[in-house]
């Protein structure tokens, strides 16, 4: 996934090993929060708009590209910074902002597993590329 507007946190935590047992500090979530969304829009087709909400239209197909990049660096790593965020979460309000990133993560993801199998059915498959599944992989010689 794109490192455009990640969340400083993700590159303290790869850099450090990966280690699951160790997460990086969130800090105060609502400027982790902010980050995460602009990280997560850098990662959206442009038809959903550049502003958070973003726009769902349930007629459209979208690209997404980046949202369905494999490998530890691909949706994984956007999952596992809701869990870092979650785990931060300390007001009723903290919470509730979270629930719509949630809601959002799952329409989103609903929309690409319905997509895909569309595909799948037209014997269409989804091109891939071994370069863009895990980039932290080590190039076969």
């Amino acid at each position: 996934m794109t490192t455009k507007n990640r969340p400083p946190q993700v590159a303290w935590w790869t850099s450090r090993g990966r280690k699951y047992d160790r997460p990086p500090e969130v800090g105060r979530p609502k400027e982790f929060a902010s980050s995460w969304r602009k990280w997560y829009i850098t990662m959206q087709d442009s038809e959903r708009g550049d502003k958070w909400p973003l726009a769902k239209d349930d007629d459209r197909t979208y690209n997404w590209t980046e949202l369905t990049k494999g490998g530890r660096n691909g949706f994984f790593m956007l999952l596992l910074t809701l869990v870092w965020w979650q785990k931060a979460l300390r007001t009723p309000a903290e919470h509730k902002e979270f629930d719509v990133v949630l809601d959002e993560v799952d329409w989103a993801l609903t929309r690409i597993v319905a997509e895909l199998d569309m595909k799948a059915k037209e014997g269409k498959h989804p091109r891939e590329d071994p370069e863009e599944e895990d980039s932290d992989r080590p190039m076969k010689k």
